[in-house]
């Protein structure tokens, strides 16, 4: 979906959109005359060739730290998820194949490596309709022996049929022995997940879930930590309380309770319901601590919540309708906005079920691929009109039609013409050229002038 334009329906519209191609050779002629003209009139200075990867594989990490209850050691474990649907299959004897490698490398902050460590690994599905399915993904649980410290997990996931690659840097902290009696271990998330490929008998387990993205998808949330008893405490019980930060910063708990002790590790695990959260990011947060109050400790762990994005219990119908003009057409834009009450969330289902490419699988791609670009375009190519009002901006509005460009270029430097950026997309035979004219930002399109008529 990545590669999909979007355009506005001029008659009926129809489930799949068509691309909106410029490939015209009256428009490429005017497009080079206008380089031509336009290069020697720059001052010195030098192009700059972007080359925007391509969209790449899913990787979401997740470190853990806890204790060894027989040994009195550190535990640490980093976790790694992806989505096999993000790799390209390939037809080997009666199978479809993924291949992909996993590059592991720890490192402390002064670049020394510590560790590292290659994983190879790969797929296989009977039927090619099952690679596209986002209901399953691949859980990996790495065991780390590390001193006391902080450190960096550099970790590069390669999909070996196509060579487009996912690089994180994930910043963790390794906690050594303490000598304090009461201890607490990081929080673990996790969520109900089937286990096994598509097609296959599976079964449900709750799974560490490095994404932490719950919500409308993944509606329950779990979470996970132990709490130590180095030494016998004053006090034979001690308290802890669950509690979730929304981002209004207010602080709502969910669990408080005290406890007996008994024995030397107390595992607990914790759920709630997360479906009807407003989106956004939250904090998880655990606080353990003593009758005497000797021992108060604490731990965070960040998590999002993810709404459907036309779910009008946490969205502006009107706005919704404002972001629709991108793909809809005239007369739908009209039929939607004299709707009235309950029957607006029935219209924007059937809005997005008509144009959904696989009705018989969960999720509506295109709808999915459309806020994608939406949420891209209000952090990244936004500006603030006259009126203190944020709108999108004329890169702003391209990104939505055409998606990330594949590649682009640049003039660095300032001169009679301000400015200047080109889009290029390759499977669509079209250079989008933008002016920046004040050196502020604001990109405005100069050509094809008429991609943006009536947005």
């Amino acid at each position: 979906m990545a590669g999909k334009s979007f355009t506005r329906s001029r008659s009926r519209p129809t489930g799949k959109p068509p691309d909106f191609h410029l490939n015209q050779p009256r428009f490429i002629i005017v497009v080079a005359l206008l380089l031509v003209l336009i290069m020697p009139m720059f001052p010195q200075g030098r192009w700059l060739k972007n080359d925007l990867k391509c969209r790449t594989p899913s990787l979401y990490v997740q470190f853990w730290n806890g204790k060894d209850d027989q040994a009195n050691e550190t535990i640490s474990v980093l976790f790694l998820d992806l989505a096999p649907a993000d790799f390209v299959f390939k037809k080997h004897g009666s199978f479809y194949v993924a291949r992909y490698e996993i590059d592991i490398s720890i490192v402390t902050p002064e670049n020394e490596l510590l560790k590292e460590k290659i994983l190879l690994d790969s797929v296989r599905v009977k039927s090619y309709s099952r690679t596209g399915s986002y209901d399953w993904s691949r859980l990996y649980r790495i065991p780390l022996d590390l001193p006391e410290g902080k450190f960096y997990a550099l970790i590069s996931l390669t999909d070996l049929h196509t060579g487009r690659e996912a690089v994180q840097q994930y910043p963790f902290e390794n906690f050594g022995n303490s000598p304090l009696a009461l201890e607490i271990s990081d929080l673990l998330l996790a969520r109900r997940n089937l286990t096994g490929p598509p097609g296959a008998e599976a079964q449900t387990a709750v799974l560490p879930y490095p994404a932490k993205i719950f919500g409308s998808d993944t509606p329950f949330l779990f979470c996970y930590f132990e709490i130590y008893l180095r030494h016998q405490l004053p006090e034979d019980s001690l308290h802890y309380r669950i509690s979730y930060i929304d981002p209004r910063r207010n602080e709502v708990i969910l669990k408080d309770r005290s406890l007996t002790l008994r024995g030397r590790r107390l595992p607990v695990m914790y759920g709630f319901d997360t479906e009807n959260l407003p989106p956004g990011v939250y904090q998880l947060k655990v606080e353990v601590e003593t009758p005497g109050g000797q021992y108060q400790l604490e731990r965070l762990c960040r998590f999002m919540v993810y709404q459907n994005p036309t779910d009008l219990r946490f969205f502006d119908f009107l706005s919704l309708i404002d972001d629709l003009r991108f793909i809809a057409s005239p007369e739908e834009l009209e039929q939607l906005s004299r709707i009235e009450g309950p029957a607006r969330q029935e219209a924007l289902e059937r809005f997005w079920k008509k144009r959904d490419p696989s009705p018989g699988t969960v999720r509506n791609e295109l709808m999915t691929e459309f806020y994608r670009r939406i949420n891209i375009a209000r952090q990244v190519y936004s500006v603030v009109d006259q009126q203190g009002k944020r709108r999108y901006s004329d890169q702003g509005k391209v990104y939505v039609i055409f998606g990330k460009p594949d590649q682009v270029i640049r003039r660095d430097g300032k001169g009679m013409f301000g400015e200047v950026e080109i889009w290029h997309y390759d499977t669509k035979s079209v250079d989008v050229i933008f002016r920046d004219d004040y050196g502020v930002g604001d990109f405005r399109l100069v050509a094809p002038n008429e991609l943006l008529t009536g947005l």
